[in-house]
């Protein structure tokens, strides 16, 4: 088009937007374990996760306070699996997990797990029967150890001084053995327990 002056009109080429209003999808949370410590082995917290979109740099998680290191985005799930090392001088007890994926649009998704962190060892309690004396051929001996916190018998190891004690008995935290005095077990025996938590105590 031209006016009366010459001058002609411009059309300016069309132009195109995208409205997003969809949110990131977080689902199937999970830790590779619920108690942690700052022992070798036991101190990297692993989290895994799905997400319905790539939401790059706008993606992160904490333990508590800490900053957890993340993945890039996988198309097959797990989406993300973030870690964590434990230092030791987190403070002890339950931590939350926060996850917060925000895409390129500003639509916030999120997630949450809890774990434990736990840096002190079970106490452990050991006690004979009969106590004081020395068992008599015949009598049956009984030995218990009762820990303060569920350790599994796969984390207690009993050292019973030579003799075969067999299978324990579990009531809670309280284990206990029999022993049939039998001929040719004179002698004193020195028994102790040592536990391994959840967390590597």
């Amino acid at each position: 088009l031209e006016d009366a002056a010459g001058n002609t009109l411009v059309e300016a080429p069309g132009g195109s937007f995208t409205v997003d209003s969809t949110v990131p999808q977080i689902t199937n949370v999970a830790t590779s374990s619920k108690k942690y410590s700052a022992r070798a082995n036991y101190n990297t917290v692993t989290l895994t996760f799905d997400s319905t979109e790539d939401v790059g740099a706008g993606l992160k998680a904490k333990v508590g306070d800490q900053d957890m290191l993340c993945g890039a985005w996988q198309a097959t799930s797990p989406s993300h699996t973030c870690t964590y090392a434990v230092q030791g001088n987190e403070g002890a007890g339950f931590k939350d997990i926060s996850i917060a994926a925000t895409d390129a649009a500003g639509n916030n998704g999120f997630g949450s797990a809890s774990v434990e962190l736990d840096f002190t060892g079970p106490e452990v309690t050991l006690s004979v029967q009969p106590a004081g004396r020395p068992a008599r051929l015949g009598e049956t001996a009984t030995v218990s150890v009762t820990v303060n916190e569920p350790v599994g018998a796969a984390g207690l190891q009993l050292d019973s001084g030579g003799l075969t004690l067999g299978q324990p008995s579990v009531s809670g935290t309280t284990y206990t053995w029999t022993y049939a005095v039998k001929q040719g077990d004179l002698g004193a025996y020195a028994l102790s327990a040592t536990c391994l938590d959840a967390a590597g105590n």
